[in-house]
């Protein structure tokens, strides 16, 4: 969340027993992106997507039990 975003999203798990391992997003062309992102103390993660024009794009989290994938929107 949020979703739609200026680039700057957090990813919260809801089992707290899981571990975000990997992050990746691409574009629509399925492009990978640099996504620069880095664990908080709650266990969330903060990713950064400021330099990526506005679009819809595809994230996967890998975790501890699999991937989960979302769709996200930029605006700025």
């Amino acid at each position: 969340y949020p979703n739609p975003s200026n680039g700057r999203f957090r990813i919260k798990l809801n089992n707290s027993n899981e571990s975000i391992r990997k992050i990746r997003v691409v574009d629509v062309n399925g492009k990978q992106l640099n996504a620069d992102w880095k664990i908080a103390e709650d266990g969330s993660a903060q990713v950064n997507l400021d330099d990526v024009a506005n679009g819809i794009y595809f994230m996967e989290v890998s975790t501890d039990n699999g991937e989960i994938r979302a769709k996200i929107s930029i605006m700025k």
